[in-house]
């Protein structure tokens, strides 16, 4: 159940952007490029995640994202997501395969803005509703420095509602569980 809350609570953060398929707008929310590093401060542990490939599999862009924890708590070693024109989609997490694409982010975010999602796991030992609502804009400072942040509050059949914290060309700059700070950005690097 540890490695599904994981990938539930990461996979959402890694979502708003990607490369985009010809013809569309550009994304603002999640920069994803090989290269780019986000490092985040847990309670207990920093949190490194890595774009590692970006690639085109039978005509769609998927992007493969790495996570490392500096004291070592379990965590899935990759995750892939789709990335389409209009949102996101989880794929894998390490050896599990999404039975459904579940849309987990949107590609744009408003104020307002709302969906809902089903996540199923071809092992079947977990299916997973999920609610999203975009808030309004914010400040925000984290270790990394101040951001005007979106907030996307989700609600899900199996875990605690959790707030995740949106800057426009940074991507996931805080996650809240109850009130309290569970995820901070202490720094993005984006490759040039």
């Amino acid at each position: 159940m540890l490695r599904y809350s994981l990938f539930a609570m990461f996979a959402t953060s890694l979502a708003l952007a990607g490369p985009i398929p010809r013809g569309t707008a550009k994304a603002d929310y999640y920069p994803l490029k090989v290269g780019h590093v986000w490092v985040y401060v847990e309670p207990n542990d920093i949190l490194t995640v890595e774009v590692t490939k970006i690639e085109e599999v039978n005509g769609k862009h998927e992007a493969t994202l790495t996570y490392k924890n500096e004291k070592g708590r379990p965590n899935f070693p990759e995750r892939t997501i789709g990335i389409g024109e209009k949102d996101f989609t989880s794929l894998r997490a390490g050896n599990t395969v999404a039975e459904i694409a579940a849309v987990f982010a949107k590609r744009s975010l408003r104020e307002g803005d709302t969906w809902e999602t089903v996540h199923k796991w071809t092992n079947g030992e977990l299916v997973m509703n999920y609610k999203y609502k975009v808030g309004e804009a914010k400040v925000i400072e984290t270790p990394a420095g101040k951001f005007t942040a979106l907030p996307v509050v989700s609600e899900s059949s199996v875990f605690k509602p959790q707030t995740n914290w949106y800057a426009n060309g940074v991507g996931l700059v805080r996650r809240e569980e109850n009130g309290v700070i569970i995820l901070d950005l202490k720094s993005f690097t984006q490759k040039k």
